[in-house]
């Protein structure tokens, strides 16, 4: 079937290789993880040791399956960030494993650290009484954790902690992120200190905030503030809306009939109406502002030269649960320079990432021809950040300097690669309930998720044309049984399985031929198969069994995006030789 196949018996078996695995002693861990038969399938059992999430599975994962390959600890890691058991005795030894890095491997030391802040985030939000002693700082390891990261002097160790604190976005993590804003640290250190405070509950933000990003949305700090900046600023500062009206006098007020910069204004106006299409009390708010005189818009909304954008899509509405997408592109000089892509699920006040994929770049624009003057051109340099289920994985650079980057252009001939496997448990549950008439019922539930990302890229300097493919296979399954005992034997059984796979992707072509360059990016989603299986059985006599099934097949959609996008894509088929 290949690496790149995923079945609904993938997620399933995942699950149930957790649920077995809770009992396995060590002598049976390593006699699996040894077994030269079991070596395809080590990266799975680092997800089963890391989902386990106690201190036995560490010392298993350290002894013996570390020891099989380095490439395993990130299969660990990713397992122990969604780990669904709480053991406050595992967190302990999760930060001595991480101290005992720092010395030797620094590399691995922030990996560590990246996980087991997902791991704290997931600790103070477990209960009232965890999230109110983690925002006062009395969570000891909470703080010793926050403090050991961000002991730095250096930018270059103010951005890997800042990276990492974006999957601990506590109160602590935002005063740290807040003080590095419109200060003498580097344009990197200050985005990542922005994604921190996106992050963070908007009942953080206050006055002092509020000022800061204004300035940097005015580019009036000690340092001039790059579009990207400005534009996190705006995000942060929707948020704010209407809570803090006076947010809104103040972006307004910076309107001009011939801005500078188009890039920035273009996202502001977006942003604007991407915020009201997701609030209506939004919505309502930015209409009564504009209808003050002196906010009435201008033509230069509908006269702006600009590419970047923001847009919010529902995708599906369910029993008060709200699919939908935020995605949000910046561009400079005519070339693509970052973008974020966040699929996001809301119930009433929580509201919980699924997928996201962030791309930032540096110095593109050298090379086409539209660099500003400068005694040292900035080298180009282009990062992604993939994150699951609210934990962001540690950056992975494409190509740093003009070197890489014309490897990575000669390397893309069309190959599949697979970017990310990883399994996630999402329910481990098993409970007897006594009943009075002296029967006991047994119930069971466990669930997991499987996923592979794929990508594939090709380039034609000829044509100068390229297209880039990508795709995430999903599999997902619930298995539930009810048993029903009497003194131990079984009366009654009663058991449902519920699976689906399927495959969402796009695609991304851009010719380089002119300037600006033009871009087409699609999204959409594959034929999805539910099925569906329960099972009702008596074993004792006169035995019966009754099984019912179903199987449902959905069609493929192509998801409809912004109009800027289609724009984009009309005017590159248009311009794009038969």
């Amino acid at each position: 079937m290949g690496e790149t196949h995923t079945c609904e018996k993938h997620s399933s078996m995942f699950a149930h290789i957790v649920q077995e695995a809770r009992h396995a002693s060590e002598k049976d861990w390593k006699a699996v993880i040894m077994h030269p038969e079991n070596e395809p399938v080590l990266h799975v059992l680092g997800n089963v040791l890391g989902a386990l999430g106690s201190r036995e599975s560490l010392k298993i994962a350290r002894e013996v399956l570390f020891e099989q390959g380095p490439d395993f600890i990130d299969d660990y890691l990713f397992g122990a960030a969604q780990a669904i058991n709480y053991d406050e005795k595992w967190h302990k030894q999760m930060m001595y494993f991480m101290a005992d890095t720092k010395s030797e491997n620094t590399k691995l030391y922030w990996k560590i650290a990246n996980t087991m802040a997902t791991i704290l985030r997931r600790r103070c939000e477990r209960t009232k009484s965890k999230q109110e002693s983690c925002r006062l700082g009395k969570e000891k390891i909470v703080t010793k954790f926050i403090n050991d990261i961000s002991n730095c002097e250096k930018d270059k160790c103010w951005l890997k902690a800042l990276r990492v604190l974006r999957n601990l976005p506590i109160n602590a993590s935002y005063d740290l992120a807040q003080k590095l804003l419109c200060s003498d640290h580097s344009r990197e250190v200050q985005v990542a200190a922005l994604h921190v405070i996106k992050a963070a509950d908007p009942t953080f933000y206050d006055m002092k905030l509020i000022n800061t990003l204004i300035r940097l949305f005015r580019n009036t700090c000690p340092q001039p503030t790059s579009t990207g900046e400005s534009q996190l600023a705006v995000d942060i500062l929707m948020n704010c809306v209407p809570e803090h009206q006076h947010v809104a006098t103040l972006l307004l007020r910076t309107e001009t009939t011939h801005p500078e910069d188009h890039e920035k204004w273009k996202y502001f106006y977006k942003a604007v109406e991407s915020s009201s299409l997701q609030d209506e009390l939004k919505e309502e708010f930015w209409h009564r502002m504009r209808k003050f005189k002196v906010f009435r818009p201008n033509y230069a909304q509908r006269a702006l030269t600009a590419h970047s954008f923001r847009d919010w899509r529902e995708i599906a509405e369910l029993g008060g649960y709200t699919l939908y997408t935020t995605s949000a592109s910046e561009s400079r000089s005519g070339a693509f320079a970052r973008s974020d892509v966040d699929l996001r699920l809301k119930h009433r006040k929580e509201d919980h990432s699924l997928f996201g994929v962030s791309f930032d770049s540096q110095a593109l624009e050298s090379m086409l021809g539209e660099q500003s003057q400068q005694s040292s051109p900035a080298e180009p340099e282009a990062n992604v950040r993939i994150s699951v289920f609210d934990h962001a994985l540690p950056v992975n650079t494409i190509f740093k300097g003009s070197t890489e980057m014309l490897g990575a252009a000669w390397n893309a001939d069309g190959h599949t690669v697979k970017i990310l496997e990883g399994n996630v448990m999402l329910r481990d549950t098993r409970t007897a309930l006594p009943l009075l008439s002296g029967l006991t019922v047994e119930i069971a539930s466990v669930g997991a998720i499987s996923l592979k990302l794929l990508s594939a890229s090709s380039l034609s300097l000829w044509n100068q044309m390229s297209t880039s493919d990508f795709k995430a296979n999903i599999s997902a399954s619930m298995d539930t049984s009810a048993t029903l005992l009497h003194h131990g034997n079984v009366v009654h059984t009663l058991s449902s399985s519920m699976s689906a796979v399927g495959t969402v992707g796009g695609d991304v072509k851009i010719a380089f031929s002119a300037i600006p360059i033009e871009m087409c990016m699609r999204m959409q989603r594959d034929e999805v198969h539910e099925s569906f299986e329960a099972i009702e059985e008596t074993p004792q006599k006169p035995r019966k069994k009754k099984t019912i099934t179903r199987s449902r097949r959905y069609p493929g959609v192509t998801f409809r995006l912004n109009k800027d996008l289609t724009t984009q894509c009309n005017s590159l088929t248009d311009n794009t030789p038969p």
